[in-house]
């Protein structure tokens, strides 16, 4: 294998273009793909009139994809402009916004709004969270719902310790995962190599991500005004006490 560049001078950054691309072709559901007709179905039920429809955190599209095709009229926001580059081919009716979630510099109001994939442990702070679930409110339309999927404690520490690797005839990836109890931080740490011509181009990444547990989100939102409910987003039936991802709802007042 024949290297361009290489070492911890290249592409540090989360989400950067080698990572974008590998998460794009092999994980497309991990940003909330999987458990979007669930939650179209249950927009529907609530509301046969909401028709607009916020994801925070969009990644490379596939949820604004699946929504567009419901029906809604589609944002995605992310902090990622190599993201929003598959997104732009994957839901190219969508409005697409770069930007961190907790400084959403949106104008108008949304009948939903998601923060799915486990998106929302990115946020490591409790300020941090709490900005975020601000500017939720700031741009949530009356009688709208806000649907946030998060990783808990029990779904990081399973990965701890956790090794893989994804080959393919143009991308490496090699993932090592760990995961630190006391603060409830999971890390991942990343070493890819990208095909660029004739050349492979090496980037790394540290993702760390915080587990929020039902008990933080909850007290939060209802401060916000919402009627609260949750679920297991693995099972999408009612959350466990075990449950590694929950979906935690909130209704806004019509």
């Amino acid at each position: 294998m024949r290297l361009a560049g290489g070492g911890r001078g290249g592409d540090v950054s989360v989400f950067g273009e080698g990572y974008a691309a590998e998460y794009d072709a092999r994980w497309p559901d991990w940003s909330g793909g999987d458990i979007t007709p669930f939650l179209i179905d249950r927009v529907r039920r609530k509301s046969r009139t909401a028709n607009t429809w916020l994801d925070l955190c969009c990644g490379t599209g596939h949820v604004l994809a699946r929504v567009m095709a419901a029906g809604f009229a589609a944002t995605g926001v992310d902090a990622s402009r190599h993201q929003l580059v598959h997104a732009k081919r994957h839901a190219p009716g969508a409005k697409l916004h770069c930007a961190n979630i907790c400084d959403v510099p949106l104008k108008g109001r949304f009948d939903v709004i998601t923060c799915l994939g486990g998106n929302i442990n990115y946020l490591t702070k409790r300020g941090e969270l709490q900005r975020a679930l601000r500017r939720m409110k700031r741009h949530l339309a009356p009688g709208g719902c806000v649907v946030i999927d998060t990783n808990t404690a029990v779904g990081l520490a399973a990965t701890a310790g956790m090794e893989h690797a994804q080959c393919s005839a143009d991308r490496v990836l090699i993932v090592t995962m760990n995961y630190d109890e006391a603060r409830r931080l999971g890390h991942w740490y990343l070493t890819g190599f990208m095909k660029k011509g004739r050349l492979y181009r090496r980037y790394e990444e540290h993702h760390v991500q915080r587990a929020w547990e039902a008990a933080d989100l909850e007290p939060r939102m209802t401060q916000m005004g919402w009627r609260v409910s949750r679920c297991d987003s693995d099972t999408l039936g009612r959350a466990r006490k075990d449950s590694n991802r929950l979906m935690v709802f909130g209704y806004a007042a019509g």
